[in-house]
């Protein structure tokens, strides 16, 4: 599917075990520490390779969990100051996605044509996180021109992301933090007990968190000093969800619209309001903001 190998500027020792590879031989910026991690984890991995992304070194590498069958393709994330295993990536055929997540793609426009489907699903596992996620990719040809998108579904059945013109060789070190997350993890928790985190971000002054909480997606921006500035849930398309007169609003004043995703805003300053985005026929994307009895709050039009 879309394994990328991982190349270094040398085989990883040949033949020769991983533990006996020296970081000032051979690598320079893999701590021995981490060599020694990834054997205890991956015993018997074949075809080692190596590359950095910041923080992690992540290894390349062919390997057989049941030690029966064929060596599966793996991607393993590991933290280089404190070699900590931290996340894996390996495939798995289409036809045995949990039932779940089959159900929940088979719900959506990607399920339907002109929308084709790999046959292989990239599968993400947290290590010592209640979390993991099925990645995948669509692909649709429409007047000459190719489009691709990555779905992130969570095992239970939540879509977590979707990634357009999604890159082929996808590099999942984005699902992990930049910097140490153990003050949004007790945030999460003590908000939030029993969210599956999915992504941690500190950008732009400020740390974003996706996480999944009661089966729907959520995403929560602090301050940098952890500060609540807003929390917003993910309902796709469940017009459910709506109060009766945001739906009457809607259907009276944009008959020939479709409700294309909703979301829920908590504010630390503006109030909480629903965003529902609608299209119409011609690719019309209008906004309207519904506060929590229904009334129209705004409208933006692109």
């Amino acid at each position: 599917m879309k394994k990328f190998k991982l190349i270094t500027t040398a085989l990883i020792c040949g033949t020769i075990a991983l533990s006996s590879c020296d970081k000032q031989n051979n690598y320079g910026y893999i701590d021995n520490a981490v060599y020694e991690a990834f054997n205890r984890e991956f015993p018997g991995a074949k075809d080692v390779s190596w590359k950095i992304n910041g923080n992690y070194a992540i290894a390349s590498f062919d390997w057989n969990s049941s030690r029966a069958g064929n060596d599966t393709d793996y991607t393993a994330w590991f933290d280089r100051t404190t070699a900590e295993f931290k996340m894996h990536e390996y495939d798995i055929p289409f036809s045995l996605l949990p039932q779940t997540v089959s159900a929940a793609f088979n719900e959506s426009d990607y399920s339907k044509l002109p929308w084709r489907h790999d046959d292989e699903v990239d599968v993400i596992k947290k290590n010592g996180e209640n979390l993991v996620l099925y990645v995948i990719e669509v692909e649709k040809e429409e007047n000459n021109k190719e489009t691709e998108a990555d779905l992130y579904y969570s095992e239970d059945g939540v879509l977590v992301k979707e990634v357009l013109d999604a890159n082929q060789n996808p590099d999942y070190t984005d699902l992990l933090p930049t910097q140490p997350a153990n003050d949004a993890y007790s945030w999460v928790d003590s908000k939030y007990p029993g969210a599956r985190i999915v992504d941690v971000e500190f950008e732009d002054g400020g740390v974003e968190v996706e996480f999944i909480y009661e089966n729907i997606k959520h995403d929560a921006l602090l301050t940098a000093g952890y500060e609540w500035i807003y929390t917003k849930k993910d309902y796709n398309r469940n017009s459910s969800v709506l109060p009766e007169a945001a739906k009457t609003y809607i259907a009276t004043n944009y008959p020939n619209y479709y409700i294309d995703d909703i979301e829920y805003y908590e504010t630390a300053s503006k109030g909480n309001y629903y965003s529902v985005e609608i299209e119409g026929r011609n690719d019309n994307d209008i906004e309207l903001q519904f506060n929590d009895d229904g009334t129209l709050k705004a409208e933006y039009r692109d």
